[in-house]
């Protein structure tokens, strides 16, 4: 069924998996955050990090709430693909993750944007 005891981390390889290590310091992870702040135009300080990300700009309203919103995705996408390569043995990209989290962040996007016509009108 997939399960297994494996201690090592399902993404990078290199260190026993726990949550801290998942979500902060693995290779994988910090490539997605790396990719993602190019995405956005970001000029990480210490890449690969969420709480960087949020940090950088004194951004407010809408774009502090997209920023939240594209890290949690980003989160999502890793979890998800921990899990994949942990269950189907499947090498997992960080680049499928920036795909899911872009696909997330434009339909985000246009569902806001038709969402402020629409009141408008009203």
């Amino acid at each position: 069924m997939g399960i297994t005891d494996q201690k090592m981390c399902f993404l990078c390889g290199d260190q026993a998996e726990d949550h801290d290590h998942l979500f902060t310091h693995c290779k994988f992870t910090c490539m997605c955050f790396r990719m993602l702040h190019n995405w956005i135009n970001l000029q990480p300080r210490q890449p690969g990090t969420a709480e960087e990300m949020m940090k950088l700009r004194k951004v407010s309203g809408f774009m502090r709430k997209l920023l939240c919103s594209l890290v949690i995705a980003t989160h999502y996408q890793i979890w998800y693909a921990r899990n994949i390569s942990r269950m189907e043995q499947k090498e997992m990209h960080p680049k499928i993750i920036l795909n899911a989290v872009q696909e997330a962040g434009r339909g985000a996007l246009m569902y806001t944007r038709t969402a402020t016509r629409y009141h408008k009108l009203m």
